[in-house]
């Protein structure tokens, strides 16, 4: 058994060892601690505050909201711009178109004013009529003894048919 302690360590010198090696595993598990907390803090300032991030996002939003409103405004502008011109244009086509529709009511006029029966009248003319109303405008029409009425310029005259010719 003395050969057998002269070969093995003594009990103080295992402890010993047993207190390096102690010493050495709580010193490498608060290094590894201390890395991991600093990786942790590294990813947390990459990640910022989340009130940082809310605010660069709201900041975003409103120059977003800026520009669309600008946008819209401008756009809004040039379509106010271009009914303003589509108005004008409207107003003189139809200035256009009405003046021409009173010029050509005036020539219609006027030349349904030639076809007016009173100047035909005026002319020397007669319209005749039988006792019904109807004109008369053949001489087939007419009837010896009948009674006819002659319009001309100022007034009706009776006629009373006394013979009928016809043309050669």
């Amino acid at each position: 058994t003395a050969a057998a302690e002269l070969c093995s360590p003594s009990r103080e010198s295992r402890l010993g060892e047993l207190l390096y090696l102690q010493e050495r595993l709580g010193g490498a598990a608060m290094d590894a601690l201390d890395q991991r907390g600093q990786r942790l803090d590294q990813l947390a300032q990459r990640l910022g505050r989340p009130s940082g991030r809310v605010h660069a996002a709201r900041q975003s939003l409103q120059h977003i909201e800026h520009r669309l409103a600008r946008g819209l405004a401008s756009t809004s502008h040039g379509h106010s711009k271009r009914i303003e011109a589509l108005e004008r244009q409207l107003s003189l086509g139809l200035d256009r178109t009405m003046s021409l529709h009173r010029q050509r009511l005036s020539q219609l006029g006027n030349a349904l004013g030639l076809l007016d029966p009173q100047l035909v009248l005026e002319r020397g003319y007669a319209l005749l009529t039988n006792e019904q109303g109807e004109l008369v405008s053949q001489v087939t029409q007419a009837k010896v003894g009948a009674v006819l009425f002659a319009r001309v310029q100022d007034g009706e005259i009776d006629v009373s048919v006394s013979g009928v010719r016809q043309s050669p």
